[in-house]
């Protein structure tokens, strides 16, 4: 990785940002070795329980009988033998390598037809809790703390990375996997912790190099909505049809991963998939939005394909035509030179797909934005002697371990300079900042946290 060489700046930033992270290593963060202890048994008992529960299924004995003495539970490639070669089942998705894929999403699919694939799905999440979670924080705990390493010179994009343990890899989606994880770290006694979140920063970020005159209105015009604005073209619904799920399905199967380089084949996938998925009905009629395109005269899946790619076209031809042009610039510049330059000052170099031309960019400077604000608050915390502090980092995002007659002071401090604070010193961002702040309640648990509402 190379930092730009006339950049003085950027060096500095990753110098006090080494510093700083050397501090949030030092505090380290409250496990509650107990807790993992007692969870560690109890999911060895239910491990158990399932493993003899797959063995009276009877494809599991078929499957035995195949393999014989090879016989592995935890193989992936019997079990894609199995499901496509034995059971003859139609694959979901593939790998990188073309062979059908047994992720989750093939599993759920199939496990209607194959019920042991249910028990299975459970066995494999319970055991990643235990043996790659709970084992991890109680072999990696000193103390009843964790101590984990942040990174700042092994990500391409000049993000940061964690180690030993991994506290960027959480488990978060699942609800399974997270609340047992979660429920395993903790405050100091009489703190709160909190995670103290950018707002929507890539798409800010994005927009301090494209400049595009639509997505700046979106951006400072609270009135406006691109999501919901492109629910109503991707399900042809009005503004007061469309919900907070057929929203969510807009953000994150559709404007997400077009910015991150996503065509339409791909996005009409998951955006038909949500209907279902989600429960996906017009707001107004409580219909079906699979029922509510019919009557728009989109009868059958290829129809809506062929609709998002007439969405798509409109997206980044009309809606966001100067955001277009600077990913074209971009590309050829790379091109022809073989690098990028971040507004930060640093440069990305090498062997670089389109999209990753794109986005690394973007994500940097979104990084370096809580990178900056986490050296500023942190340095603060130490002059003023402080007794919160900071004891992580999870992507745009600082986790404070947060003193409660401290609380109201430190959230001011954080608006102040996350909000004000960074754009006097970084001219070029030309959006206001807004962050967001999950809170637990004193002594509670990492999954108890809750969306604190703020005021400007």
């Amino acid at each position: 990785m190379n930092i730009h060489p006339q950049s003085a700046e950027a060096y500095q930033l990753f110098h006090l940002g080494t510093l700083a992270m050397a501090d949030v290593e030092a505090n380290g963060i409250c496990v509650d070795v107990p807790y993992c202890e007692e969870q560690y048994k109890i999911l060895g008992k239910r491990i158990k329980t399932l493993k003899e529960d797959l063995d009276k299924e009877a494809d599991v004995k078929r499957w035995k009988h195949k393999f014989g003495t090879k016989f592995n539970i935890d193989s992936d490639d019997q079990l894609g033998y199995m499901l496509f070669d034995y059971f003859k089942c139609n694959p979901i998705n593939t790998t990188k390598s073309g062979k059908p894929s047994v992720d989750n999403e093939t599993l759920n699919v199939l496990k209607d037809e194959h019920p042991f694939l249910e028990i299975l799905i459970n066995l494999r999440k319970i055991q990643k809790v235990r043996d790659t979670y709970l084992s991890l924080f109680l072999r990696e705990q000193v103390d009843g703390f964790l101590h984990p390493f942040f990174d700042l010179t092994l990500v391409h994009t000049y993000r940061s990375s964690s180690r030993s343990p991994n506290w960027q890899n959480l488990p978060v989606r699942d609800p399974v996997q997270g609340k047992v994880v979660r429920k395993a770290i903790r405050p100091r006694k009489g703190h709160r912790l909190m995670g103290i979140d950018y707002s929507g920063i890539e798409v800010r970020a994005a927009s301090w190099y494209h400049k595009d005159p639509t997505m700046l209105s979106y951006i400072h015009d609270k009135t406006k909505d691109m999501h919901r604005d492109m629910a109503c073209e991707l399900y042809c619904l009005s503004l007061k049809e469309v919900n907070s799920k057929s929203r969510y399905s807009a953000k994150n199967g559709f404007v997400f991963p077009e910015f991150y380089g996503s065509y339409y084949k791909q996005t009409a996938n998951d955006l038909w998939k949500n209907i279902d998925k989600l429960k996906l009905v017009n707001e107004v009629t409580q219909e079906s939005l699979k029922k509510h395109l019919k009557k728009k005269g989109i009868l059958n899946y290829q129809a809506y394909e062929r609709h998002v790619q007439r969405v798509e076209d409109n997206f980044w031809k009309k809606r966001f035509p100067v955001y277009t042009q600077w990913k074209d610039k971009q590309v050829d510049f790379y091109n022809e030179h073989g690098y990028v330059d971040l507004l930060t000052g640093f440069r990305c170099s090498g062997v670089m797909r389109k999209n990753q031309v794109i986005n690394y960019p973007v994500q940097g400077i979104a990084f370096h934005c809580l990178l900056w604000s986490l050296i500023q608050v942190n340095d603060v915390l130490k002059r003023e002697k402080w007794r919160t502090r900071i004891v992580g980092q999870i992507h745009d995002e600082m986790v404070a371990d947060v003193y409660e007659p401290e609380c109201s002071e430190f959230i001011d401090l954080v608006q102040r300079v996350m909000c004000y604070s960074i754009r006097r010193h970084w001219n070029w961002i030309i959006t206001p900042l807004e962050v967001e702040i999950k809170s637990t309640e004193v002594d509670g648990t990492w999954d108890e946290k809750k969306e604190l509402k703020l005021t400007a």
